[in-house]
């Protein structure tokens, strides 16, 4: 898995709080994130912020949208590969 350090996460957020973390702590250690979030209510920022201190942020003033916030990740990756997933996505790394 000598890839995976090469891999940005893009993970668009608007109020996922209870099913982010889960989404998030498979692959903290292996791959850059980033969370564009879409001006959550929630307090999923500052929930993520005091679990996953090495997660990378784009705050958005309001909600662009899905599309939007891919965008904004892919732009801000500085990886050579770019994942973009849903928060309610659980993934396995063996």
């Amino acid at each position: 898995m000598s890839f995976l350090n090469e891999i940005t996460v893009v993970v668009v957020n608007y109020n996922s709080k209870l099913v982010i973390g889960d989404c998030i702590k498979p692959i903290a250690n292996v791959a850059e994130i980033i969370v564009v979030d879409n001006a959550s209510e929630d307090d999923s920022v500052d929930y993520i912020k005091s679990r996953f201190p090495d997660v990378s942020f784009i705050l958005n003033t309001k909600n662009l949208g899905f599309g939007s916030g891919i965008n904004l990740g892919f732009q801000a990756s500085g990886t050579k590969y770019t994942l973009v997933i849903s928060p309610d996505t659980e993934i396995c790394i063996e």
